[in-house]
């Protein structure tokens, strides 16, 4: 969980990178691996969880977070190299927000049986 937290802090530092160089047109997104490993993390990280506490959360959360994890690889994907004029450079960084915010959420809710 050490390194998501570290994922996560990296990925609120490049949105808020993002926020203020958005002034300048030619930014753009850059690749950066903690922001980009980040789903990959909260899947195993989730797996390691559920197997340690023997928990189980119903087939529509688990289909809600792929379907989670796979918007925010597409369209952190799509923002690469773009300027801050594409609506996709908004899109991915508010995505750098909620993503981690949501698997927290997901988690505690996963934790504390509420997803069962």
């Amino acid at each position: 969980m050490f390194f998501f937290f570290l994922a996560s802090s990296m990925s609120f530092y490049v949105a808020a990178k993002n926020f203020y160089y958005s002034s300048d047109e030619e930014y753009r997104i850059e690749l950066d691996l903690f922001t980009y490993l980040l789903p990959f993390v909260s899947f195993i990280i989730d797996a390691s969880v559920k197997r340690a506490y023997c928990l189980h959360a119903k087939s529509v959360f688990i289909g809600l977070k792929i379907v989670l994890i796979f918007y925010y690889l597409c369209v952190y994907v799509i923002a690469l190299q773009r300027t801050p004029e594409n609506q996709f450079y908004w899109i991915a960084n508010t995505n750098l927000i909620a993503f981690p915010t949501l698997i927290i959420a997901y988690w505690y809710g996963l934790i504390h049986g509420k997803l069962s």
